[in-house]
């Protein structure tokens, strides 16, 4: 029942730690982002290696940046929205075994491109797009 809630509350983290959500707030509202895998950990608890390799995996898979200055520009928009769905997708690993990583990696790969593409033609846009990439990046974690 709880792994319901996980894309659910994926979501919702992903969208808390968008840029300057909060103008007022002094704190880095990143740490939303980059803290998502101790809360998805503790909903899937699988022990504390796991607990803290899924810490750590969706802290670099938050960190890979698809913005403008972004290290990956060179493979074009689409291609740095796929690795980085991808990325984040694989952060799953070590909550649902490598199979099932693989798997929700290739999901969330294909789902930020779609996401992407959308938001180019002016179709969906934030909140909504950023609420998106956390939800389809951890869907298959439902049935994890």
């Amino acid at each position: 029942m709880i792994k319901i809630l996980i894309p659910i509350i994926s979501a919702f983290l992903f969208r808390l730690g968008g840029s300057e959500q909060w103008k007022w707030c002094k704190l880095n509202q990143k740490w939303w982002r980059w803290g998502m895998g101790f809360i998805i950990g503790l909903l899937l608890w699988k022990g504390w290696l796991a607990y803290a390799l899924a810490g750590l995996s969706y802290y670099i898979a938050t960190n890979i940046p698809y913005g403008q200055k972004s290290f990956l520009n060179f493979l074009g928009e689409y291609g740095k929205f796929a690795v980085c769905g991808f990325a984040f997708g694989l952060a799953s690993i070590p909550l649902i075994g490598v199979m099932m990583g693989i798997t929700q990696g290739f999901v969330s790969a294909i789902s930020w491109v779609i996401i992407k593409y959308y938001d180019d033609k002016g179709e969906i846009a934030n909140p909504l797009t950023e609420q998106l990439r956390g939800f389809c990046g951890t869907i298959v974690m439902i049935g994890g």
